[in-house]
């Protein structure tokens, strides 16, 4: 990636004036609109944190409880510049009681809004997750793509199977406390913001209170080679699944 690109130092520029101006001890407010991202790990939960925080209005802190679980760190007094403020919440962590603890909280105590990211082939979030493991690459600013020898992996029924069951219960999980406390929700998916970043994002800037802003990112998408190039074990795993309700996770 070219450092001196235009869309690099505009996304820097935005960056650094909001980190400073959130420094000044003077003009600041806490009455901003309040959000979460909720999804899965490596469902565009990265890319839609950083199309939020190329908005001059919007400050997203990405994971804060991978490193807190200080609910005050979360929504504090931010610059008058600042109209919205949010993090990501994957729906792995209602499996943890300190974490989900803090999601009810939230949502009793907070005027707040989820935006909520899904990807449409579970088969497609395992397999991200699998290679990002492998190769210790969450995310990516780099053009040049890892090779396929890099990313292959082999991949059981069972494991399949346990993943995608784990996947469905921390969303009903979550799901239901979205529902009982009755939260507005945008939902979206990754493929759709992919394919009209700019759409998408201008509905979610809607939904959050803010002008509408063109959406900039220097993340560039990972692993979108087919399935049976990245699966070393693609023929033997689809025949396996083929008859159940994950069938059409193989229909590419």
């Amino acid at each position: 990636m070219n450092i001196f690109s235009s869309t690099y130092l505009q996304i820097q520029l935005k960056v650094k004036i909001k980190q400073l101006l959130n420094i000044l001890p003077f003009f600041k407010r806490n009455d901003y609109t309040k959000f979460l991202i909720v999804g899965h790990p490596r469902t565009g939960t990265s890319l839609m944190h950083t199309y939020l925080n190329s908005h001059w209005n919007i400050l997203s802190l990405n994971e804060p409880l991978s490193k807190t679980t200080n609910n005050a760190e979360f929504f504090k007094r931010y610059s008058k510049i600042i109209k919205a403020v949010g993090f990501k919440y994957f729906y792995e962590y209602t499996e943890e009681i300190v974490k989900k603890g803090i999601l009810i909280e939230l949502f009793k105590s907070e005027n707040i809004k989820v935006i909520r990211i899904e990807r449409k082939n579970y088969l497609r979030t395992y397999v991200s997750r699998c290679i990002a493991e492998k190769t210790n690459e969450w995310s990516s600013t780099n053009t040049k793509e890892q090779s396929i020898d890099q990313k292959k992996i082999v991949l059981t029924k069972e494991d399949c199977l346990e993943a995608f069951a784990q996947y469905r219960k921390d969303e009903q999980e979550t799901n239901t406390l979205v529902e009982e406390f009755n939260i507005p929700v945008f939902e979206t998916d990754y493929e759709t913001l992919v394919a009209e970043p700019n759409d998408t994002m201008f509905a979610i800037q809607r939904f959050l209170g803010v002008t509408q802003q063109i959406p900039q990112s220097l993340l560039v998408r990972q692993n979108a080679e087919p399935l049976n190039a990245l699966i070393e074990n693609y023929n033997v795993l689809k025949a396996s699944f083929a008859g159940s309700e994950f069938e059409y996770f193989f229909d590419e």
